[in-house]
């Protein structure tokens, strides 16, 4: 049997040259077919068939190649051929599939470092992320299902079922009483007008979180998230000032009236060294401590039962909430280590502004570019969306006009004269509304400098201060320059 199957398997040298002699005329005669079938898709169809019946597979091939001239994307055709489709092309064999592969793999990479780049991002174990995000990676916190950042006991909390009100960790056992509807306030469960009479009071204030800002507040939880709302809305301009967001959520704190507003600022809670919390309803305390710990953020109050503090309200707590934002930014981390091993107060806050990267004007430029010149999504009463440029600016009109550049850049506000020192802060509110939202080409590309400059203060703080004094000073001189737009801009 074995004998057998070799016998009929295994082709001799003259079988083989009986082939050759066969297939001989058919490769003769396949030239006059390919010359007549030439541009002639079917025909070329028909003369393939014919090859492969025929056992021509290299003439077959030569036909399909002379086909795809006329029928480049011949789906049939191409795969006969052994050619493979990627990326939108076809490719004649695997291995320039493999080398076209490879350099869009590198093009994609150098492209992404180019984008990435760009928005500032950094390197962090060979992948490129946000500096905000390295920062809280170095500090070991993940992110969740929900892509939020945690700590990692937080997310063995979120992993053991647990769940957070507000900032408030709930057990598994306690979930049906959020089904109920009730707050966890201290040790108690309570509905809701009781956990509001519970929060009313300061240092017991609802903590709610928002997209960058933690919003401390006193007041009902209804005003409390409409607080909330504003916050995240002044976050998106101050995003768009800064070119960055920080990498944690600081406090804004959210009083209830007057009273209160007045209580917390004197000694004891959250004064400002400077006195600047009389001038009206918002001010950033810079000698805010809890617990011997630096809190350091934007204050406001709002009451509703009042109709004109009712109106301010608002406004107060984009000023506050842009004062935290910045804080958050620039820290002064040497201030705040200081302060930390006991230094007295008073010299912690000198310190603490001396080692600002971010100059005062524009500090408070933002801080009240939140407050008078931001663009309301929602505007009431009849007025249109630019209502608080076209007020704020009328003001700076009835005080006087704009003061020198020098002037506001030096930006020596004092609490001793309360109309020249809200004067100051509107006008260079309006400087900021100019840089945000004027149409100069040369403050774009400033602004970009200084984004750039923000981006790598996150980074290397050191390296990112001096890059910041060069792209203020930049900002300055082209806001100088741009005068005659500036007052048209603002209707002056």
């Amino acid at each position: 049997m074995l004998f057998l199957v070799l016998f009929l398997t295994v082709t001799t040298p003259a079988e083989a040259s009986v082939s050759a002699r066969f297939e001989a005329p058919f490769q003769d005669d396949f030239a006059d077919r390919l010359k007549a079938a030439r541009g002639d898709v079917e025909a070329l169809w028909s003369l393939a068939n014919w090859c492969e019946a025929r056992g021509l597979i290299q003439e077959r091939d030569r036909t399909l190649r002379w086909l795809l001239k006329t029928q480049p994307e011949d789906q049939k055709a191409r795969e006969l051929l052994g050619h493979v489709r990627f990326d939108g092309q076809w490719f004649t064999s695997e291995k320039k599939l493999a080398a076209y592969r490879k350099k869009k793999e590198k093009e994609l990479k150098a492209k992404a470092s180019r984008e990435a780049k760009a928005k500032g991002w950094v390197r962090y174990k060979g992948e490129w992320i946000d500096p905000a995000d390295r920062a809280l990676l170095q500090r070991g916190w993940v992110r969740a299902e929900d892509g939020t950042w945690v700590t990692a006991e937080d997310k063995k909390r979120l992993d053991e079922g647990w769940q957070r009100q507000d900032l408030v960790w709930i057990a598994p056992e306690e979930l049906s009483k959020l089904d109920e509807g009730l707050w966890k306030c201290g040790s108690e469960w309570l509905p809701l007008k009781q956990a509001d009479e519970y929060h009313a009071q300061l240092d017991h204030w609802w903590r709610i979180p928002g997209h960058h800002l933690v919003v401390w507040s006193t007041c009902t939880r209804e005003l409390s998230k409409r607080a909330q709302k504003l916050a995240d809305f002044t976050c998106i301009d101050m995003e768009r000032l800064f070119g960055c967001a920080p990498s944690d959520a600081p406090p804004l704190l959210v009083l209830r009236d007057l009273e209160q507003y007045l209580a917390f600022s004197s000694d004891g809670f959250g004064k400002s060294l400077q006195g600047l919390d009389s001038l009206r309803g918002t001010y950033f305390a810079d000698l805010w401590f809890e617990e011997d710990k630096f809190v350091g953020a934007g204050v406001a109050y709002w009451n509703p039962e009042d109709p004109v503090e009712d109106r301010w309200g608002s406004l107060w707590v984009r000023h506050a909430a842009a004062q935290s934002f910045v804080e958050a930014l620039d820290r002064s981390p040497q201030a705040r280590a200081a302060i930390a091993e006991g230094e007295d107060p008073q010299g912690f806050v000198q310190g603490f502004w001396e080692e600002k990267a971010i100059p005062r004007w524009l500090r408070y430029g933002a801080a009240s570019y939140a407050e008078r010149y931001f663009t309301d999504p929602f505007p009431s009463g009849g007025n249109d969306s630019l209502w608080p440029r076209k007020w704020s600016a009328g003001e700076i009109a009835k005080n006087g006009g704009l003061q020198s550049f020098d002037e506001l850049f030096e930006f020596r506000l004092s609490s001793d004269d309360g109309n020249a020192a809200l004067h100051l802060l509107n006008q260079v509110g309006l400087l900021v509304a100019f840089l945000l939202d004027g149409e100069s080409p040369a403050l774009r590309k400033d602004l970009e400098k200084f984004h750039n400059a923000m981006r790598l203060f996150t980074v290397d703080p050191k390296k990112g201060h001096k890059a910041l004094e060069k792209a203020v000073r930049g900002i300055e001189r082209s806001l100088k320059k741009n005068k005659k737009d500036l007052t048209a801009f603002a209707g002056l």
